[in-house]
């Protein structure tokens, strides 16, 4: 069973049994190879079966354990293969079926498997290699040839005592040596790669085969053939148990912080292998009498290596391709956000100074609206060559993400940041000819700078964003960092993470209640009766108390949570028109659209479904929309005002008077209302030209059937005057400000309109 990712306790206590049977089998099998050696090989066959069973359950933990596990697993089991292999031949020379001299064959041959097995599983421990399985083992396999060729030809020269065994026998020493090298190798590499170096069950391995190593050649000096084929026997069977080991300890570093193995150090290590290689051709004559067996591994090894290193340079080709593909726009054909990442990297061990200017077109969006995506893209294809054209030389120019451009300066050049901004707003500010026509937009630029500090330099990015949003909201131009624009922008995105969190499924009920809705009246010019309320969003914070529109729905618009808002006004709103009702009073209940809100194809359904849920007469709902909302796509926004107005709910031109060309749309929308925008009122008692203006404005509405609502009504005197004008109905301070849900439903209960006697005067009450 296994138990919170490791192996049960009954296969622990099985593994710690393995492991003490294999070191009596190893122990019996030094004493006496040719006695007792025979039960020992079959001992510790059935503890390398029984250790791949303990592995392969090891395997069964995940995707990433079995890819070490399973074929390890696999090893320890033709290990044991091979013991009963070598146990068979030791059998067969005693009867005298085969020649002593093939002593230690049965064995050799048979973990040539093993250690394929047992390299593959070394590899995977690092998951993130830059090569395939075959690729891996073919690094092994030319490495493994090239040293077996190397270690035959330095024993020749040397005239070492195993340059007197049998070519069998020296073939068995050297191939079982070269694997314990190689695999040793491989173990330091996956450590140092895989960010493992001190993982305890890495270094054990490793003292392992690096032991087995030491002790194979010290032995093979002595000459003694008997020993190291008994050693080398030996030596596999603890390797075995230590794997079952290794399968049993938990890492002791958390978590693998593994990075890939890089084509360009696999090229080096081709490039040493293939040298080597070369080099026993080479010399193998001048050493002695060649031997041929040499002489074929190294050419094998030669044609293994040369063949990888050119897979390995098509692969550097096409990754070199990758990398500059990677780090490009695909649609402008410049930088893109990766790129800037990485060139504000080397920007951190740079002294010289830097400077950042982040570049969002403006009316890029009503482009992409009103002329379809197509049309956007060839303006962004547009400005990007002209400022690749334009820009100084050594200026980083990409594409960080819609209409967002970014423009790096270092050294003296980041000196010239507001003349190279200047340029920018320039060339954005020209005219774009599309398929579709001549199109114009502008550009808010932010500009930040550093005097080379690394914190400046990591910190760039932010800053420059910062300074272009504070652009932004000037309306366009360039804009440079600076601290109080930067508290702001940490508000503002400590707001808009906040807002997230209101706006979503998980916020609690009592968290909802921080943003609420006000109320204020709108009554008749004439009776002095209320005729509606406006339903306006406020947000009582609970750390800045309570906050206005202005502070937070730009947030909400920039960051596509205002269909969420306005659902959630217009679902309370609609609510509390049931208390009304309750005391015998029906006002209209008006309640603001943005550009996004009626654009959203869920409106529609939102509308019906908070209409029905409230139980309210879609007659007494009204929808606020500006001119602003009208022009930024008027044929839209006519066709979802025409199909609200089919279901009885009307239309308010919210603002009106401070656009400017929606007079042209005026006869064709079914709006019911004109709301006259405060900058009106507020001049209407000292401004000739103004009452004209308004005046005009009332005879054009009831000329269209139209009810005038006129907003910022804050004294008698200004009532009087809209009163004299024709004004259907007024709303400001004078009848009331902003209430609470509660605090208004008592105000409402408790009103009673003033009588009006004539045009100009009220009786008092």
């Amino acid at each position: 069973m296994l138990v919170n990712g490791d192996l049960g306790a009954g296969a622990a206590r099985v593994g710690t049994l393995s492991l003490v049977t294999a070191i009596l089998c190893a122990v019996m099998l030094f004493a006496d190879p040719e006695g007792v050696g025979l039960l020992a090989r079959v001992g510790a066959a059935g503890v390398c079966f029984l250790q791949a069973w303990l592995l392969t359950r090891r395997a069964a933990l995940g995707p990433d354990e079995r890819s070490v596990w399973e074929p390890v697993g696999r090893a320890a089991a033709w290990v044991g293969v091979a013991l009963l292999a070598e146990t068979g031949v030791v059998l067969s020379i005693r009867s005298g079926e085969l020649a002593p001299a093939w002593a230690g064959v049965g064995f050799g041959l048979v973990t040539l498997v093993s250690w394929t097995y047992l390299y593959r599983g070394i590899i995977h421990w690092n998951p993130f290699r830059a090569d395939s399985d075959v690729g891996d083992l073919l690094n092994g396999v030319c490495a493994g040839l090239a040293a077996f060729a190397a270690a035959d030809l330095l024993i020749r020269a040397s005239g070492a005592p195993m340059a007197e065994w049998t070519a069998r026998q020296q073939s068995l020493w050297l191939g079982h040596t070269v694997g314990l090298v190689i695999l040793c190798g491989a173990v330091v590499s996956v450590s140092m790669l895989s960010g493992l170096s001190r993982d305890r069950r890495l270094l054990a391995l490793a003292v392992t085969f690096g032991a087995a190593m030491c002790l194979q050649v010290a032995l093979a000096f002595r000459g003694d053939e008997a020993l190291v084929r008994t050693t080398i026997e030996v030596v596999w069977v603890v390797v075995v148990a230590v794997l079952g080991v290794c399968a049993r300890v938990a890492p002791s570093v958390p978590g693998r912080r593994a990075r890939a193995a890089t084509s360009q150090s696999q090229v080096f290590g081709g490039l040493v292998v293939l040298g080597i290689a070369a080099a026993v051709l080479a010399f193998d004559g001048f050493v002695g009498e060649a031997h041929l067996s040499t002489t074929v591994v190294a050419c094998v090894a030669v044609v293994g290596s040369g063949a990888r290193l050119l897979q390995l340079i098509a692969s550097l080709g096409q990754l070199g391709q990758s990398q500059i593909e990677a780090r490009t726009d695909d649609l402008t054909g410049i930088a893109n956000r990766r790129a800037l990442s990485a060139a504000l990297a080397l920007a951190e061990t740079d002294e010289r100074d830097a400077a950042l200017l982040i570049v969002d077109l403006d009316r890029f969006k009503e482009i992409n609206d009103q002329h379809g995506h197509a049309v956007g893209d060839e303006v962004l294809r547009a400005m990007a060559d002209r400022l690749r054209t334009t820009l100084p030389a050594d200026a980083f120019l990409g594409r960080i993400g819609g209409d967002e451009f970014a423009v790096l300066l270092l050294g003296s050049a980041s000196g010239d940041a507001t003349e190279v901004a200047g340029t920018v707003v320039e060339l954005c500010g020209a005219p774009v000819e599309t398929t579709a026509g001549w199109m114009s937009l502008g550009a808010s630029v932010g500009v930040a700078t550093t005097a080379g500090s690394v914190e400046q330099v990591v910190d760039l990015m932010r800053r420059a964003d910062t300074a272009m949003y504070v652009a932004k909201r000037g309306g366009g131009g360039i804009a440079h960092f600076d601290e109080h624009a930067d508290r702001a922008a940490r508000r503002d995105r400590d707001l808009l993470t906040e807002l997230r969190w209101l706006l979503g499924p998980e916020a609690s009920d009592e968290d909802r209640q921080q943003l609420q809705v006000h109320f204020q009246p709108q009554l008749s010019a004439r009776t002095g009766d209320v005729t509606g309320v406006e339903a306006l969003v406020r947000w009582r914070h609970p750390r800045y108390g309570i906050l206005f529109p202005h502070a937070f729905l730009d947030l909400v618009e920039r960051h596509g949570l205002m269909f969420e808002l306005t659902r959630t006004v217009l679902h309370r709103a609609a609510q509390e028109t049931r208390r009304w009702a309750a005391m015998g009073r029906r006002p209209r209940l008006a309640v603001n659209l943005s550009t996004s809100c009626l654009s959203d194809p869920d409106l529609l359904p939102m509308v019906d479904m908070v209409v029905s849920e409230c139980g309210m007469p879609p007659s007494q709902l009204t929808l606020e929309i500006t001119e602003t909302t009208l022009m930024s796509d008027p044929e839209g926004a006519l066709d979802v005002m025409r199909q609200l107005a089919a279901r009885q709910i009307a239309i308010s031109i919210d603002d009106y008077g401070t656009g400017y060309s929606s007079l042209a749309y005026l006869n064709d929308l079914p709006a019911k209302e004109l709301k006259l925008d405060r900058s009106f009122t507020s001049r209407v008692l000292h401004d000739q030209r103004t009452a004209s203006i308004i005046a005009g404005t009332i005879d054009l509405a009831h000329g269209l059937g139209l009810r005038i609502v006129a907003e910022g009504v804050e004294d008698e005197a200004t009532l009087v005057v809209l009163r004299k004008l024709g004004c259907d109905e007024t709303q400001g301070y004078l009848h009331g400000k902003p209430m609470p849900a509660d605090y208004f439903a008592t105000w409402l209960k408790n009103f009673s309109p003033s009588p009006v006697v004539s045009a100009g005067t009220r009786v008092a009450t």
